[in-house]
């Protein structure tokens, strides 16, 4: 994977966690900022968003970082007692190729099993390889079940990923 790699769970989102996880996001924020009157305006509502979302119980702002930078970035959301939701799941274009995600998703999985997790799901569209092959590493398999998010959303588009702990450590049948 190159270089240690530590996760690091964020609890408060002040400027610099902010310009950071722009960073990660970059390419995620310039799809989004046609909605905005300017990079300002986006920037502050990401911001704003972002503090609300460290602030709720059962969500977690989780980053790899690892040399003194951020690689990948992601949100945990507690569906449910033990059942959580993985979503933007990204690493900054600069670190792909590079484990990143896969460290992230790995670490994710560890930190949310101390939690007593009994589920974590993810949404993927079946074009993105590169998460797709960082879900699979870190334990994550396709379902059958309907692509819906942690929200009661359907994602038509996006293949329901589900990861298992206790089943993947007795070593029965994976999520399905």
């Amino acid at each position: 994977m190159g270089g240690a790699k530590l996760l690091q769970i964020i609890t408060a989102a002040d400027e610099d966690v902010v310009k950071r996880l722009l960073e990660v996001y970059r390419e995620s924020m310039d799809d989004l900022a046609g909605n905005f009157e300017s990079p300002a305006e986006m920037e502050w509502a990401y911001g704003a968003f972002l503090r609300e979302f460290v602030r709720r119980p059962g969500q977690l702002l989780l980053v790899e970082q690892g040399q003194g930078h951020w690689g990948s970035a992601l949100r945990a959301v507690e569906v449910q007692t033990g059942q959580w939701f993985l979503e933007a799941v990204e690493t900054n274009p600069r670190d792909r190729g590079k484990g990143w995600g896969k460290a992230l998703l790995i670490h994710t999985v560890q930190e949310l099993e101390r939690r007593g997790a009994w589920e974590l799901f993810s949404l993927i569209h079946p074009d993105n390889g590169p998460s797709i092959a960082a879900h699979e590493a870190a334990g994550f398999s396709a379902t059958e079940r309907d692509p819906v998010n942690g929200w009661g959303e359907r994602e038509d588009k996006c293949v329901l990923y589900a990861l298992c702990p206790v089943a993947r450590r007795e070593r029965t049948s994976p999520c399905t």
